[in-house]
């Protein structure tokens, strides 16, 4: 099945983009210092029914579950061999919740606060909430999982096991994420998948340089790395195993962030303290993938990056969206979060 395989998911990938706001709008809500007025765009939104809640951390929730509905609406209408493309837009945050609970499991601090996925009915996150002795262990959690976590689990479980650090069940989010990417994209028809990749390389590659530059501003040891990231596949050009080598050799942070630039020059890098770096990389690369997001979707094609660049799209509205809400709730000024939003135009 080539091209004709996308006609059916092609109106509801045009339906999709038709309810994100404008940009317009949405230089007008990353302006306010009102929740209501925040709220009121929400109306305008797909999200009008999560707005509702008025309570900003239950509309937060709703919000993601709304979007989780729509990915499994996509995922449904999309050819076999993009299904797995679509699931990776809510399969990166069932694998942040599952490392986040063997992160605290292993620390000996179970908990399942602050869990994007808690609310999805048949999710780890959300059987955790259920049944609070599954977050007790890495191995309650093991038995608990859906077997699609199953491989997350099993490396976290590793990690551990050899450093005894629970930082490294942390550090591990990047090659699980890396490796739901490979299988998503090799299942994809050629003509795809370079749109595909235009759009998600540039957050893959922003990830692992963040987690490098957490790790050198928290004084982290390269053994965990090397344990962590020694078996991630190769993707978007990443090559974890020699990131975690030059995370050993520089020994200073800011040396780190100069070798960063020369090892993955897409990557863009402000400053020189990590954290700096850090932060102008995720908001530039967030940037880049929804500027190719928009050149994708505006053609209208029928390969599997019109469903990479319509769930893109998605996700950064809702991200952007609840970022607002929370920082408008907590009194952040407009000025210090604007400049991590994907939207053109808001910093």
């Amino acid at each position: 099945m080539g091209a004709a395989g996308y006609a059916k998911v092609l109106p509801a990938l045009r339906a999709l983009k038709a309810r994100l706001l404008p940009p317009d709008r949405l230089r007008e809500v990353a302006a306010t210092s009102s929740v209501d007025d925040v709220v009121a765009a929400l109306r305008e939104s797909m999200y009008s029914q999560a707005a509702e809640y008025r309570v900003p951390e239950r509309v937060a929730a709703a919000m993601y579950k709304v979007y989780w509905g729509v990915v499994e609406r996509i995922a449904r209408l999309a050819p076999e061999r993009a299904r797995g493309l679509a699931h990776l837009f809510t399969m990166v945050d069932e694998v942040d919740d599952a490392l986040t609970l063997a992160y605290r499991a292993v620390r000996g601090e179970p908990s399942t606060a602050g869990l994007v996925t808690a609310a999805i009915e048949g999710t780890l996150a959300w059987r955790a909430v259920q049944e609070p002795e599954v977050a007790s262990s890495l191995q309650r959690l093991a038995e608990a999982a859906p077997r699609r976590l199953r491989d997350v689990l099993a490396l976290a479980d590793r990690v551990y096991s050899e450093t005894r650090d629970p930082y490294a069940v942390a550090l591990a989010r990047v090659p699980a994420k890396l490796a739901l990417l490979d299988a998503a994209l090799s299942r994809l028809e050629a003509r795809g998948r370079p749109p595909t990749e235009s759009i998600l390389c540039p957050l893959a590659r922003a990830e692992a340089v963040v987690a490098l530059l957490e790790a050198a501003a928290a004084g982290v040891q390269p053994r965990l790395l090397e344990a962590a990231w020694a078996r991630a596949p190769k993707v978007c050009g990443l090559r974890l195993r020699r990131l975690a080598r030059a995370y050993a050799e520089e020994g200073d942070p800011q040396a780190l962030v100069a070798r960063l630039r020369q090892e993955i020059p897409q990557a863009a890098l402000e400053g020189r303290d990590p954290l700096q770096a850090a932060a102008s990389a995720r908001t530039a690369a967030r940037r880049e993938a929804r500027a190719r997001a928009e050149a994708v979707y505006a053609g209208y094609p029928l390969h599997a990056g019109m469903v990479a660049a319509g769930l893109a799209l998605a996700r950064f509205e809702m991200e952007d969206l609840r970022a607002i809400l929370l920082a408008t709730k907590y009194r952040v000024h407009p000025s210090d979060y604007a400049r991590v939003l994907s939207a053109p135009g808001v910093a």
